[in-house]
């Protein structure tokens, strides 16, 4: 089957030492690796939510980013 599932979710707290991180602030190579797994899940749709302190600025270079990746 090309789908396993019809939605997949990620939700985005930010990175660092086991505990939430609602601090951090995604790096361009972050957002890339992101974007790599995101084009790679078998779900029909795909959702990203970014909960963290720079949820509107990491969101808007997450586009630019997965628009330049190639994967």
């Amino acid at each position: 089957p090309a789908v396993e599932k019809e939605v997949g979710y990620f939700r985005l707290h930010g990175i660092g030492g086991g505990e939430v991180n609602y601090r951090y602030k995604y790096t361009d190579g972050d957002l890339a690796r992101l974007c790599e797994l995101v084009r790679g899940a078998s779900s029909r749709e795909v959702y990203v939510m970014f909960n963290n302190v720079w949820m509107l600025q990491d969101a808007q270079r997450f586009r630019v980013i997965c628009r330049d990746v190639v994967v």
